[in-house]
């Protein structure tokens, strides 16, 4: 079967980001001389996820990273885990190679939990947030945490976790996997595979490190995640999708509740709504962006 490639409205110049500990594969869009907002993409994504609406949205510099692990960037040392607050580390090293004195922050998914502890943690370079459909880490009891640790020791030294990505004989059949894990069209897939799979004898692999497939060790209670929350203080942007789970996670009013400056919006589709209408998504983004200018003059 011949796959008809979706052509992003322009196309984004390859870079290599070099810090202390990694090297992050991004791509980018717009004028460096712009205002930069770095683009972080969802768990087993990779930077093609914002190949459709990064160039809708105007008079930035957006740099869409490949987050360590996932797509081009290099994986975390032999013994690692892809711990959470790790990212947060990663985040600050890309935003200093990168030369970032001020920079907005657009996450989807997991790119949201981590744009939610980056903002937290802000020392006054962030301007602002554009979150995705997410809104903070996921949370759990803390009676539930030891369990959830034993989960995760006894998937990280069974067999099935040390075994090697399967090989596809077709990239059509991997595409086909994205079509129905996201409810993707094959083109929007397509974007997404081909940055996240490499060809090996026999076919093609993901590219992305299993050990990103261990169940989380640990999570933060809820009662954490509102603290992280109502640590952030500059305007968020929460655009949600109306088929999303989000809608029914519990205590998900009182997550924005605890945002000082949240301003809502929500859009039809599901998870990945970004790859489906980035359309009216990327409007309510400049408007949002807009009212930055609006301030400043």
């Amino acid at each position: 079967m011949t796959n008809k490639r979706l052509q992003a409205p322009v196309t984004g110049k390859e870079i290599l980001i070099e810090t202390p500990h990694h090297q992050i594969a991004a791509v980018t869009y717009g004028s460096p001389d712009a205002r930069p907002i770095l683009a972080l993409h969802g768990w087993l994504d990779n930077a093609a996820s914002f190949a459709l609406i990064a160039p809708l949205i105007r008079d930035h510099y957006i740099v869409a990273i490949d987050l360590p692990g996932h797509g081009h960037s290099s994986h975390y040392p032999n013994g690692m885990l892809y711990e959470l607050f790790q990212n947060v580390f990663v985040i600050q090293e890309v935003a200093n190679a990168l030369g970032f004195s001020r920079y907005t922050l657009l996450g989807h998914s997991l790119g949201v939990v981590i744009s939610t502890l980056v903002a937290a943690a802000d020392n006054g370079r962030l301007e602002r947030c554009v979150f995705l459909d997410g809104l903070g880490p996921l949370h759990d009891a803390e009676e539930n945490l030891p369990a959830r640790l034993r989960r995760s020791l006894d998937e990280y030294f069974s067999e099935t976790f040390l075994t090697n990505h399967k090989v596809y004989a077709e990239l059509e059949k991997m595409i086909q996997i994205r079509v129905r894990a996201n409810h993707l069209s094959a083109e929007s897939a397509q974007l997404l595979v081909e940055r996240g799979v490499k060809q090996v004898e026999g076919g093609y692999q993901w590219r992305f490190d299993r050990r990103l497939l261990l169940p989380s060790p640990s999570r933060l209670t809820h009662t954490q995640v509102l603290s992280y929350l109502q640590a952030i203080d500059v305007p968020v942007l929460l655009l949600t999708a109306s088929d999303s789970f989000l809608k029914t996670y519990p205590g998900l009013d009182e997550r924005k509740q605890a945002i000082a400056n949240l301003t809502c919006k929500e859009f039809a589709g599901d998870h990945h709504f970004h790859l489906q209408t980035p359309e009216p998504l990327a409007e309510e983004i400049n408007a949002f962006l807009l009212q930055r200018e609006q301030v400043v003059d």
